[in-house]
């Protein structure tokens, strides 16, 4: 069931958001990301901080525009069971 699966990584439904969407989105910038999970941009600061502190993302630079944050999946995010 979708809603015990994120309990399974030890993250909330929010938290299980960034790496399902990541998993269609592929790395996006981190603005992007939340404009496509229709989370506000503030609040996805905080999700994120979370999230990557569990592993399975990581915020980098955008080779397009270095000065913007983007977010991606690391190895440990693409072995998640998504489902």
């Amino acid at each position: 069931m979708l809603v015990d699966a994120p309990a399974e990584h030890e993250l909330r439904l929010t938290h299980f958001a960034v790496p399902t969407g990541l998993c269609d989105f592929r790395p996006l910038a981190q603005h992007d990301l939340a404009d496509r999970l229709v989370l506000n941009r503030s609040h996805l600061v905080g999700c994120l901080d979370t999230v990557e502190e569990s592993g399975p993302i990581r915020r980098e630079r955008d080779p397009e525009d270095p000065r913007r944050p983007r977010v991606a999946l690391t190895e440990a995010g693409l072995q998640l069971q998504l489902p």
